[in-house]
């Protein structure tokens, strides 16, 4: 079957009018207002990008908003949004993941003709079509709903014969399976089932061309006859995810293959520097050097503010001084004057104080921080384990807030977790 070439814009993980974390209260004047307003900035660029670029569709794969915050922004956001890209003829995909459920988009927003939402795998295929003539389908494959209870007993049926010339399929956030060896497995969890990879196993070996992932993790994964792919979260929420953030401009081909696109589109983006510092360094060769360092990395032609993080490794007095406000603010001031030639962006700093490390792993086995390390070493997976099952032990207040906890915890990496556990730890015991 030929494929007529088109176009569409995959985006996930909006978390539409939450806030950016770890910032305080510190933020004055247009600052302020960029990390307020920087997921919805973000939700307009993504709209001009889908009009400009003449997509067909736009794919939502989930968590466009977080329905525990109950934001009235997020909503009148999205339901103009909607209306501006009908008004252009633009077609949109929803998928809910766990912080947006289906029943919460069902009762609160007034969806216009041009906004299929697909709760689950039994939501009947889209077709996407220009002048009447079918480009493609799109079919939800698995979420986190996902169970064998309409299987036969040869497992799932068959990917469905739509008459299309191209299958986009949706996996949206909170599907519980992961990647390995450009395969899909269910995640090793025993509350976890292993329906849903066999369903995107299913759709990969049925001719799925496009699989739009939603975990917020920017990857790609090739199959024979497709690709898997997650363009990443709108807008890094926090210090964890650093670097651009933004959406994938997805050219389907004649050929039915993909040219895949990242655009940036968070207006606020997260960067950590690292500078080692030897004793001799003065305040001003400190500043002058971070003030390189910053300089060796490109903003984006998108971005407005940077939150800089910075890790300043090493023995010296200048360091030591930082420790008082008055001697921190006057670095940032001394850092922005160095930078004065370069005014393309706004940027906010912040000091990443890491405890002495090479001191804790030459301590006695007898204090506490030296504990703490070979405890984390030699068993915090097996303890990150047990509290995840204690935390789903829990009694929560709704289905939603739990696999919104699911969905956090198959989000961070265990590794992320640990080394959070053993700074935060050590901060304490060093």
């Amino acid at each position: 079957m030929t494929v007529t070439p088109f176009r569409f814009v995959h985006a996930t993980c909006l978390s539409l009018d939450e806030p950016l974390a770890g910032l305080g209260m510190g933020l004055q004047g247009e600052e302020r207002h960029l990390a307020e307003d920087a997921t919805l900035i973000a939700w307009e660029r993504i709209l001009d990008i889908s009009i400009d670029a003449q997509a067909e569709l736009l794919l939502l794969t989930g968590n466009t908003f977080l329905s525990t915050s109950g934001s009235l922004r997020a909503r009148v956001a999205l339901e103009r949004g909607f209306r501006r890209l009908d008004d252009a003829g633009i077609r949109v995909c929803i998928v809910p993941g766990p912080g947006d459920p289906a029943a919460v988009w069902e009762r609160d927003f007034q969806l216009p003709p041009n906004v299929d939402l697909l709760e689950d795998e039994s939501a009947e295929t889209v077709l996407i079509e220009r002048n009447g003539q079918t480009l493609a389908s799109v079919r939800v494959i698995a979420s986190a709903r996902s169970d064998e209870a309409g299987w036969s007993a040869q497992g799932p049926a068959a990917f469905d014969a739509v008459r299309a010339p191209w299958h986009i399929g949706l996996v949206p956030a909170g599907t519980p399976i992961e990647w390995q060896q450009q395969q899909p497995v269910a995640l090793d969890r025993p509350d976890v089932s292993r329906a849903a990879a066999t369903l995107v196993k299913t759709a990969m070996e049925a001719g799925c061309n496009y699989l739009a992932l939603g975990e917020g993790v920017r990857s790609t994964y090739a199959y024979r006859g497709g690709i898997a792919h997650d363009p990443g979260p709108v807008q890094s929420l926090g210090q964890h995810l650093t670097g651009p953030c933004g959406v994938s401009i997805v050219d389907v081909l004649p050929t039915g293959e993909v040219r895949i696109a990242p655009s940036t589109v968070a207006p606020v983006r997260w960067e950590t520097m690292v500078v080692d510092v030897d004793a001799d360094t003065t305040s001003d060769e400190l500043a002058e050097r971070m003030a390189l360092t910053l300089l060796e990395r490109e903003p984006d032609s998108d971005d407005e503010m940077w939150i800089v993080l910075w890790k300043l490794r090493g023995q010296n007095a200048a360091l030591n001084d930082l420790s008082e406000p008055r001697r921190l603010r006057e670095l940032w001031k001394r850092i922005e004057a160095e930078m004065e030639g370069d005014q393309t962006l706004r940027r906010v700093h912040r000091l990443i104080r890491e405890p002495r490390w090479d001191q804790l792993q030459m301590a006695s086995e007898e204090t506490l921080g030296r504990g703490f390390v070979d405890m984390l070493e030699a068993d915090g997976a097996a303890l990150l384990d047990t509290v995840r099952q204690e935390l789903l032990s829990q009694d929560w207040n709704s289905p939603a807030h739990r696999r919104l906890l699911i969905h956090l915890m198959e989000e961070t990496p265990s590794a992320e977790v640990l080394a959070e556990a053993r700074a935060a730890g050590l901060m304490w015991l060093a």
